[in-house]
């Protein structure tokens, strides 16, 4: 039987110093397809300004998309990464939402990395 991998993910503050440091998971397959739908709103965006866009276009774009994601699959997807529960998030992530967002952009390439690889989008 396999085991689902795993990657120690470093956040670092802008001194490059580790503030936190997570165990994410690599999602079960059903768990992928769920959440992939949800990162699609991430890249149809992105793929769409492609074309001449330098690489700051596309992250401030990624940003932005970012916003639109719901707060319940945000959630739900690192619990689900991380082992945590619920309550544990509500209580890991307060005051720290650069972090959040951080790792929740870890995970997110963590588990589509072929996803973006193929789309030529390694980079972002």
């Amino acid at each position: 039987m396999k085991i689902r991998e795993q990657r120690i993910v470093e956040i670092k503050d802008k001194n490059d110093v580790v503030k936190e440091t997570y165990t994410v998971t690599k999602l079960n397959a059903t768990s992928g397809v769920k959440y992939f739908k949800i990162v699609q709103k991430l890249i149809v965006p992105i793929l769409l300004r492609q074309e001449g866009s330098t690489m700051a276009d596309l992250l401030k774009l990624a940003s932005e998309k970012i916003n639109d994601l719901d707060e319940s699959d945000v959630k739900s997807l690192v619990v689900e990464s991380i082992g945590i529960t619920p309550a544990q998030f509500e209580l890991e992530f307060s005051g720290k939402l650069f972090t959040l967002y951080k790792l929740l952009q870890e995970i997110v390439f963590f588990n589509f990395e072929d996803v973006f690889t193929e789309l030529g989008l390694e980079g972002i």
